[in-house]
C-alpha cells in the first residue's frame, strides 16, 4: 500500500508540474515556470520510471527538457554576445524545439503503453506537431494544449 501511495503522490506532482509547463509562453515568467515545472516533473518521472521499471521514460523526457531549456536560453545568450539577431539562429532554435518535443513524445508514448491512457499519446502528438508548426503562432497553441493534455493524462492515471 505504501508503494501505491508513493506512486499516487508522484503522479500528482506530474499533474501539477505539467500545468506549470503549460505556461511556458508567458513573457519572463514563462521561462521560470518552465525551469521549476521541469525540475518537479523530472524528479517525479524518475521515481515513476523506477516504479514502472522502465528508465527510458525518464531518459527521453530529460533529454527533451534539456533541449527545450537550451532552446529557451540560446537566443538571449546570442543577443548578449553579438548584439544582433540572425535568421540562422532562429532556425537552430526551431530545430532544437522539434528535437526536444520528439523525445518528450517518445517518453509519453512509453507511458501510454504502460498505463493504457490514450491521452498521453494525444499529448505527445500535440506537442510534436505544435513544435513543428511553431514558426506560425498556431504551433504554440498546440503545444499549450499538449501540456494541458499531459496534465489531464496524469490525472486519469491517478483516477484509475
Amino acid at each position: 500500500m505504501v508503494r501505491d501511495l508513493e506512486l499516487e503522490r508522484n503522479l500528482k506532482k506530474c499533474y501539477y508540474s505539467s500545468f506549470l509547463l503549460s505556461l511556458f509562453f508567458l513573457p519572463y515568467l514563462g521561462q521560470l515556470l518552465l525551469i521549476v515545472g521541469s525540475y518537479i516533473l523530472l524528479s517525479s518521472l524518475r521515481k515513476l520510471s523506477i516504479n514502472y521499471n522502465n528508465v527510458s521514460i525518464f531518459n527521453n523526457y530529460l533529454l527533451g527538457i534539456v533541449l527545450i531549456l537550451i532552446d529557451s536560453i540560446l537566443p538571449g545568450i546570442f543577443h548578449i554576445v553579438t548584439k544582433k539577431e540572425s535568421i540562422h539562429l532562429w532556425f537552430i532554435v526551431w530545430l532544437l524545439l522539434i528535437f526536444g518535443t520528439f523525445f518528450i513524445r517518445r517518453s509519453l508514448m512509453i507511458i501510454h503503453g504502460i498505463t493504457g491512457v490514450k491521452r498521453f499519446k494525444t499529448s505527445g502528438n500535440l506537442l510534436f506537431i505544435g513544435s513543428c508548426l511553431s514558426f506560425i503562432l498556431i504551433g504554440f497553441l498546440l503545444m499549450f494544449l499538449g501540456f494541458v493534455y499531459q496534465a489531464i493524462s496524469f490525472k486519469k492515471v491517478i483516477e484509475k
